[in-house]
């Protein structure tokens, strides 16, 4: 299975085969029925891409550094405007 950020995008890529912690598996399944992986690129400070398997241990209570787009839809028939975060890649600092 290819783990590697840059190229796990695959329509050979399956929800149930993304990398997880055992004890987030349940979790994993529950939103494989309704969502699509998206994998985050995530990167150390020397440019390293980390491994999407290690992003629980090396993410949590970490420092980052996000780049991101900042997207707005209208929608006029709705009178709504819908803004979303796109997250372009993540450096743990």
């Amino acid at each position: 299975m290819d783990t590697n950020p840059k190229t796990a995008i695959d329509d050979e890529m399956r929800m149930m085969d993304w990398p997880v912690q055992e004890h987030l598996k349940g979790a994993l399944a529950h939103a494989a029925e309704t969502h699509n992986i998206s994998p985050l690129p995530v990167f150390d400070l020397d440019g390293e891409s980390i491994d999407p398997s290690d992003y629980t241990h090396r993410l949590s209570s970490a420092i980052v550094r996000v780049h991101f787009a900042l997207m707005h839809y209208s929608i006029s028939r709705d009178k709504k405007s819908v803004f979303m975060a796109v997250v372009r890649d993540m450096v743990i600092l």
